[in-house]
């Protein structure tokens, strides 16, 4: 089947394969690729429908399989029943003298003996609608990706303006609750005769309006998570939580839109294009290749910069950039006698 090739993988299905034909070896496969199938992307609203009839006819073979799983147990159970019932057949006619009955557990045997061809053959219809699920994504990779690329940032402008429709919103009943508030402290303030009766009011014999009256306790300004793994909650400022939210929720670089399938029609072309440097390209580079600077070699502090030398990226400090060619041409020559040194101490 085309599950990931990692070792650990072939190992896992490497243990299944050797495991004797039966409802346990199914089963075991059945689980195995029931999570492999939950690593793709289908979940998602708006599958392509190569993808989507594959991903049916792949669920359709799970519900065979275990259906064939239960249908074994059920003829093995039938079997020792008419075993029984064929005894006591037998039984009855010896005791009477009368010809002996047909055997049940033939006919019993023979449909256990078809539940155990089922269970052969939905093993094979699971590998097959497996692969031709994978074969499907993999024929509409390129269009789906390019769709799912436009669509994602579609989802997120609508989720900016869901989160600033919210944020007005949440900011005008919060601002309706502080005017209840300061409603009734500005007028029992002001007014000697009301501030005296609500002082003096009790509510079943406790003081009515200090109880109701605590400017912490106004909905919708503080934020509070459960922290159900530790215990405890977190406490936020809603003001905060909704600036972090909208801040997210800004255009951001995607460093994965930067790249396209070998079978795209882009493909050549961008790969023969050179890098724009961004924050999370140079990431990306320290990552991938270090920290250091290609023109004056150090990498502390990390290199900050995408730059091309020969056609080939480089991660550079911007500021070496700004240096002069003899200047440039001097650290060269340091970061090779520095090499050099290196390599002669070992």
């Amino acid at each position: 089947m085309r599950t990931l090739s990692d070792a650990h993988e072939r190992d896992k299905a490497r243990r299944i394969s050797r495991m004797p034909a039966g409802p346990a070896r199914l089963g075991a496969l059945l689980r195995y690729t029931i999570k492999d199938a939950e690593r793709l992307p289908l979940q998602i609203d708006g599958l392509p429908s190569e993808v989507q009839s594959a991903y049916q006819a792949f669920e359709s073979a799970v519900e065979t399989a275990r259906d064939a799983i239960t249908g074994h147990s059920d003829s093995t159970a039938a079997v020792n029943e008419a075993a029984e019932q064929d005894v006591k057949g037998f039984l009855a006619s010896l005791r009477e003298n009368k010809a002996l009955p047909k055997l049940k557990r033939l006919g019993a045997r023979a449909k256990v003996e078809e539940s155990h061809v089922s269970l052969e053959a939905c093993e094979k219809l699971l590998g097959v609608t497996h692969d031709e699920l994978v074969d499907a994504m993999r024929e509409v990779w390129a269009d789906w990706r390019r769709d799912l690329l436009s669509q994602s940032e579609a989802s997120r402008e609508a989720a900016a303006d869901a989160v600033g429709a919210a944020d007005r919103a949440i900011k005008k009943a919060s601002g309706e609750y502080q005017a209840i508030l300061s409603l009734d402290h500005e007028i029992v303030g002001r007014c000697r005769d009301i501030g005296r009766q609500v002082e003096e009011e009790q509510r079943a014999g406790t003081p009515w309006y200090q109880l109701t009256h605590f400017p912490t306790e106004q909905p919708l300004r503080r934020l509070v998570i459960v922290d159900e793994k530790h215990g405890g909650t977190i406490s936020l400022d809603m003001e905060a939580v909704l600036a972090a939210l909208r801040a997210a929720l800004e255009p951001q670089a995607f460093g994965a839109s930067e790249w396209v399938p070998p079978d795209d029609a882009e493909h050549a072309t961008l790969q023969a294009s050179e890098w724009t440097s961004a924050p999370w390209l140079v990431k990306a580079m320290r990552r991938v290749i270090g920290p250091h600077c290609a023109i004056c070699g150090n990498g502390r502090p990390a290199a900050d910069f995408v730059a091309h030398e020969d056609g080939k990226a480089v991660l550079v400090h911007e500021s070496c950039l700004h240096l002069s060619a003899a200047q440039q041409d001097k650290l060269e020559r340091q970061r090779a006698r520095a090499k050099m040194a290196q390599g002669a101490r070992y």
